[in-house]
């Protein structure tokens, strides 16, 4: 409901504010006493029509004419100079400007006025004489029922967007997760390093007995063949009993092999994630000397704090299993 509006520079009115009451208000007066501009005003306020200036008031001292009106839950103010090119609306302090020579569209929805919210003097009854139609489509304008189209599209497409801006959102948290899963093995990596150590040095002593068991493979394929020569059985199940026991060793040893094949990879696995964690450590200090300020507490730190904390960092060792 319109509660106050305040007319300057507009036709007649210098200066001129009303103040309404709720339900019907009717504004009295002698001809030419200023009634039907205050309608006009009214009129400019929620249309923006007309587009000129030609409703500045002659006697005005300034160049601007300004329509304030306040409603029960909007306040709204129009102006308009004459050296400008568009007017200036305000909703509730906030400012927006008339795209296209229309009316912003918070500000329509805010006014939430029709023709049947204001009647001059020639005005017919409402809605008594209109037909079945003009009742329907002012019933439609006052319900806004017109809108609900449009609304639904417009919530549909916002429903829509915050959808996939979740899912993008979903996308990067899992893609932040994987990555700090990576990190998860850096409190225990200086055991496994010198396990790995441990494991390399048998590698060469390893790779000479798999060797040496390639020539015996190879003398077992010769003794093979011999027993099927053999006349003696007894010295054939006894050869055959030996070979039995080779085959067993050669599949220990291929075994053996495979375990040091997987070591080796894992080698090279670890001296990526040294490096990565020495990346990791660099960028860490790189970034406490940027902020000079301490990551857990928010306190100042010097240079020598920066050195220490990635000293720590590169020597930090594995929490032994009985400690909490």
């Amino acid at each position: 409901m319109l509660k106050k509006l305040k007319v300057k520079f507009f036709r007649s009115h210098e200066d001129t504010e009303l103040e309404f009451s709720p339900g019907l208000n009717g504004i009295i007066g002698t001809g030419q006493s200023g009634k039907t501009n205050l309608l006009r005003a009214i009129f400019l306020l929620k249309n923006y029509r007309p587009l000129g200036f030609r409703y500045h008031s002659d006697f005005a001292e300034g160049d601007k004419t300004s329509v304030h009106a306040l409603f029960d839950d909007a306040d709204i103010y129009f102006e308009r100079g004459q050296s400008s090119k568009s007017a200036m609306y305000k909703l509730n302090g906030k400012p927006f400007s008339t795209l296209n020579r229309d009316v912003p569209d918070e500000v329509v929805s805010a006014i939430n006025m029709g023709s049947l919210n204001i009647h001059d003097e020639y005005s017919q009854p409402f809605l008594i004489t209109s037909s079945s139609a003009e009742i329907s489509k002012a019933i439609n304008r006052a319900t806004r029922m017109q809108n609900i189209d449009k609304w639904k599209k417009k919530i549909r497409s916002k429903v829509l967007g915050l959808k996939k801006w979740i899912q993008v959102l979903n996308e990067d948290v899992r893609d932040i997760n994987d990555e700090l899963g990576k990190f998860k093995t850096l409190e225990d990596i200086d055991e496994k390093i010198s396990k790995i150590e441990k494991l390399d040095n048998s590698i060469d002593s390893l790779s000479n007995q798999y060797f040496k068991v390639q020539d015996l493979a190879a003398k077992i394929e010769d003794t093979q063949q011999t027993l099927v020569w053999a006349k003696d059985a007894k010295k054939a199940l006894k050869y055959i009993k030996w070979i039995e026991k080779c085959n067993s060793e050669i599949q220990s040893l291929k075994d053996q092999k495979e375990l040091l094949m997987s070591i080796h990879l894992h080698r090279n696995q670890i001296a990526l994630a040294k490096k990565e964690l020495a990346r990791t450590i660099k960028k860490y200090g790189s970034a406490l000397k940027k902020k000079k300020k301490c990551p857990t507490c928010f306190h100042p730190i010097t240079m020598k704090d920066v050195k220490r904390i990635t000293n720590e960092l590169r020597t930090i060792k594995r929490r032994p299993r009985n400690q909490s």
